[in-house]
């Protein structure tokens, strides 16, 4: 985690309302690269780029500057699928904190400005998680039908999706935090 913020009542000074406390802070591990639908999306854009690049070889033997042109956003998006959206994916990692608090789940983002996702705990329906053998896992808060699959691949997603903690340590522990903070 960056030492800029020294505690989580530091980084989340404005945002906390009065008397809610922190319980648990951390970020996404930078370690974690690939997501389930890399599955489908690491050979979509081999392809894509593939393509692509035998388009814009044609293009430059055939000397004709429309064609050649044309290709060029198409490559560009291929070599954002191939390999930008992992440096994309890191980047957003570096610049976004979760906390779990006595009232709310928070998610700040200060990628270009400082975004802040909140949810209540009691507005919570349920909690899904995918956890691998290391302990680092992903936590939604909501149903798990609005999660597309597509929101930790550096793509986005086009549907609105659950809150959720992409890729933290412990995730069963704060999954059983959480937990018990719904129970009446």
């Amino acid at each position: 985690m960056e030492e800029l913020f020294q505690t989580a009542e530091e980084l989340f000074r404005d945002d906390l309302l009065k008397d809610e406390k922190v319980l648990w802070m951390g970020q996404p591990e930078t370690s974690v690269i690939f997501s389930r639908a890399d599955f489908y999306l690491i050979p979509f854009s081999l392809v894509w780029c593939g393509f692509c690049l035998f388009w814009e070889i044609g293009a430059l033997r055939s000397s004709n500057i429309v064609v050649t042109l044309f290709g060029i956003p198409f490559l560009a998006i291929g070599a954002y699928l191939l390999f930008g959206r992992f440096i994309y994916k890191y980047w957003k990692k570096t610049h976004t904190y979760y906390a779990v608090t006595s009232e709310r789940v928070l998610i700040l983002t200060t990628l270009w400005r400082r975004h802040l996702q909140t949810k209540y705990i009691s507005a919570i329906s349920e909690i899904s998680k995918s956890i691998r053998s290391d302990g680092i896992g992903t936590l939604w808060f909501g149903p798990s039908g609005s999660n597309s699959g597509a929101e930790n691949t550096g793509l986005g997603s086009p549907l609105p999706v659950a809150p959720a903690f992409y890729d933290i340590m412990d995730a069963d522990k704060v999954h059983e935090m959480v937990s018990q903070l719904l129970e009446p």
